[in-house]
C-alpha cells in the first residue's frame, strides 16, 4: 500500500500566498477542493485525506492555482508570487518514496 501527499512550494519572497486546489478522481469528478496558505519562501505538505480526498483506486489529478489577490501585475518581477506543486508517494512497506513534480498547463509567461 501507499500513502500520498500534496505539497506546495511558495517562491514568493515578500508575502504569503493562498493556493487553491482541486482534486479529481480517476473518472475526472471533483473529490475535494479548497485552499491553503503558504508563507513566503517555504513549503507545506498535506495528505490527500487532510485535503478532503478519501483513499481511492487509480490515479488522481491535482489542479493548483494562486489566489487572484496574490497574482502580481508582472509575474516575472523578481520575488513575485509563484508556486511549485508536487505529489510525494511513499510505499508503506519499504518506505521508498517517489517525488512527482507538477507541470504547467498554461504557458510559463516568464520563459
Amino acid at each position: 500500500t501507499y500513502r500520498s501527499n500534496v505539497g506546495f512550494v511558495s517562491l514568493a519572497m515578500f508575502q504569503q500566498v493562498t493556493v487553491h486546489y482541486r482534486i479529481l478522481g480517476p473518472d475526472g469528478s471533483v473529490v475535494a477542493d479548497g485552499s491553503r496558505t503558504v508563507p513566503p519562501l517555504s513549503m507545506r505538505q498535506w495528505s490527500f485525506q487532510q485535503l478532503g480526498a478519501s483513499a481511492t483506486e487509480g490515479a488522481m489529478t491535482v489542479e493548483l492555482w494562486l489566489d487572484e489577490d496574490d497574482v502580481a501585475e508582472d509575474p516575472c518581477d523578481f520575488g513575485a508570487p509563484a508556486i511549485q506543486g508536487y505529489v510525494s508517494k511513499v510505499d508503506n512497506g519499504t518506505g521508498d518514496a517517489e517525488f512527482i513534480p507538477a507541470f504547467w498547463t498554461n504557458p510559463n509567461p516568464c520563459e
